[in-house]
């Protein structure tokens, strides 16, 4: 029984956003249906050529989801290196999209229509 106990605690996963990690900022983007990550990235960085993209650094899928009341998902990802670059990108392209958006810090969610919601009163989902 403690084994089992042991590994449950080992392999709970924090929401990305609750832990500050210096660099790293970690956005969260409305998904409509279950988007590809991949597919989302190209076509953001596509959509706004009028802002430049960002000069180093990357971003990266975080494998999380989190329900919203509505019907709403939000997909979680995170980028390092040229923040405001990065940052910039995604916005502008929520913005054109009618996309809500968000940023995880210190255990709330800061969503673009101005809530601010506690992750843990969210339905959060982990990808494998």
């Amino acid at each position: 029984m403690i084994f089992i106990q042991l590994v449950s605690i080992m392999l709970k996963r924090e929401i990305p956003g609750t832990i500050d990690v210096e660099g790293r900022e970690f956005f969260y983007i409305q998904d409509f249906n279950n988007e590809d990550f991949h597919k989302l990235i190209h076509t953001a960085l596509d959509a706004t050529p009028d802002f430049p993209l960002p000069t180093h650094g990357g971003v990266i899928e975080e494998k999380v989801r989190v329900s919203l009341a509505g019907g709403i998902s939000m997909m979680g990802l995170s980028y390092k290196g040229d923040n405001d670059g990065w940052r910039e990108k995604f916005v502008e392209y929520c913005k054109s999209t009618s996309r809500m958006y968000g940023f995880g810090r210190n255990s709330q969610l800061f969503l673009s229509n101005g809530e601010e919601l506690f992750f843990d009163s969210l339905d959060v989902t982990f990808e494998d």
